[in-house]
């Protein structure tokens, strides 16, 4: 007799895998795509010297809102990575402006970079360490 619930398991490592695998894909495939276009990153500290010095460019955090509710970076605009960009006008109206992108941990952010980019915004890039690196780095939060 078979055992369903081993099955079951079974199926939800491999979803699981197939899943992690993707995005592992989409992270590699947007990080080339960049580097053929000379685009940066900026890390956390960087970007609260811009923010501080009043020189900030547009930021864009793509976490839910209940992520962003929580804390985000001073100035950013929460565009929900699953929204389909329902917020975009706001970041067309210039799109030469930097814009920084980040998530939580990466591959939201460099989902909707590549989407902005093909868009048509000219200068999108990604803070390195995302949210988590900012509060390992004590970084102060918006709540």
């Amino acid at each position: 007799m078979i055992n369903l619930s081993s099955i079951d398991k079974a199926i939800k490592l491999a979803v699981t895998l197939i899943f992690v695998f993707s995005l592992g894909l989409i992270w590699t495939m947007d990080s080339t795509w960049a580097s053929e276009k000379n685009l940066t990153s900026i890390s956390g500290p960087e970007l609260m010297r811009l923010i501080e010095s009043d020189q900030a460019p547009m930021i864009i955090d793509v976490r839910s809102s209940r992520e962003y509710n929580s804390g985000h970076i001073q100035g950013s605009i929460n565009i929900p990575f699953r929204s389909n960009f329902a917020k975009i006008d706001k970041v067309m109206a210039d799109p030469k402006r930097l814009i920084v992108v980040y998530c939580a941990y990466g591959p939201r952010a460099a989902w909707a970079k590549r989407n902005m980019i093909k868009a048509g915004l000219e200068n999108v890039i990604l803070m390195t360490g995302h949210i988590s690196k900012w509060k390992k780095l004590s970084l102060p939060l918006i709540k």
